[in-house]
């Protein structure tokens, strides 16, 4: 489904997708079967996007109720320019539903300190090179409750993502969620790190295809442009995010705000099968 927002000061129209995706796993616990993450990424708020396209948004949100909001870096254009809108607004969210954020490169175009300490302010857990532990409504789980992990790691290149700190004393049995900016951080996890699901942003499915050729893909590896994809021994959700950089200008990678079901995949046979 797709939906007309104004971006920028040229008054063009830019469409928005909200794609539908499951992911299946044997090591997700029964009762997270069917919840589901909106990942929110990449919407450069600033002088291209305006308050009406981030409340267009929130519309999509509320209509679809997913368990937990996850936002991958780069909200804001530059930090140092931040709207006043953006607190507003992601206090709204926060209100609502489970919001979770961690750093991309343009929030530290700025006062990087200050941005987190408003992205806090408005409700919204900013998670740099640490984890949370979800439960099925998407906030901190009950003791003894089952529970699923989201570990937030830094922008790769503006940052310093801490892998090693944000994993510690993380069980192995826990299905682990990580979100992180860059998708060129997944080739730095190393082969034993227990995750299930990475969600990243950072490309903009190149911000511009033509035929098919994309001239940007703002990543190392090329593979690591848009969609679920495969990483190193777990897949990859890797948005082309909701805003533009640099110039407000999308051609062939239009504007999206993905929507993660997991499912259980059982590991028993079927009978008969």
């Amino acid at each position: 489904m797709t939906a007309g927002f104004r971006l920028g000061p040229l008054g063009g129209r830019a469409p928005i997708a909200c794609p539908e995706v499951e992911v299946a796993s044997r090591r997700l616990p029964a009762v997270f079967d069917g919840f589901r993450i909106a990942l929110l990424s990449d919407l450069h708020a600033g002088p291209f996007v305006r308050r009406e396209y981030f409340q267009m948004v929130l519309q999509h949100l509320r209509r679809r109720r997913p368990d937990v909001v996850v936002m991958t870096g780069d909200m804001v254009e530059r930090s140092r320019a931040e709207p006043a809108y953006l607190v507003e607004l992601l206090g709204r969210l926060a209100r609502s539903l489970p919001a979770y954020a961690v750093l991309g490169n343009h929030e530290y175009y700025g006062p990087v300190a200050e941005h987190v300490r408003r992205m806090r302010s408005a409700g919204v857990d900013v998670v740099i090179n640490g984890r949370r532990l979800l439960g099925r409504n998407g906030r901190a789980p009950g003791s003894g409750r089952p529970a699923i992990a989201l570990v937030g790691l830094d922008d790769l290149k503006e940052g310093r993502p801490d892998v090693a700190g944000a994993f510690a004393g993380l069980g192995a049995g826990t299905f682990t969620i990580v979100a992180a900016h860059n998708p060129d951080l997944a080739d730095r996890l190393g082969p034993d790190r227990p995750v299930d699901l990475m969600l990243c942003g950072h490309t903009h499915g190149g911000q511009v295809r033509l035929l098919g050729w994309t001239p940007v893909t703002f990543t190392e590896n090329r593979r690591y442009l848009a969609g679920l994809v495969r990483g190193p021994g777990f897949p990859l959700y890797i948005s082309r995010g909701l805003g533009p950089t640099g110039i407000p200008l999308r051609l062939g990678a239009e504007c999206e705000l993905p929507f993660i079901t997991l499912r259980r995949e059982s590991s028993e046979r079927e009978p008969g099968g």
